[in-house]
């Protein structure tokens, strides 16, 4: 039953309580398997092949930093999310 459904049956039914009104909308946030994406990606980069990289243009340089900069991020979050 979604969301809106459940609304309407408790605007039409003055007798259910919050408690009602409330059990089955509160879900967990949708999360992404960010940990399988990245693996796929990380093998996709390690596939590169080496001419392309000698030959790389300053668009693939600088694409290459910004894929650095975040995992630096990230990685940022995780060591200080630890201390």
């Amino acid at each position: 039953m979604g969301d809106a459904t459940r609304f309407k049956r408790f605007c039409e039914d003055p007798a259910l309580g919050i408690e009602e009104a409330m059990q089955g909308i509160i879900s967990a946030k949708p999360t992404i398997e960010w940990r399988d994406y990245i693996q796929n990606l990380l093998n996709i980069l390690n596939q590169v092949p080496a001419v392309d990289l000698e030959n790389g243009s300053d668009e693939d340089q600088s694409l290459l930093s910004r894929v650095r900069d975040t995992c630096d991020k990230h990685l940022k979050i995780i060591s200080h999310s630890r201390t």
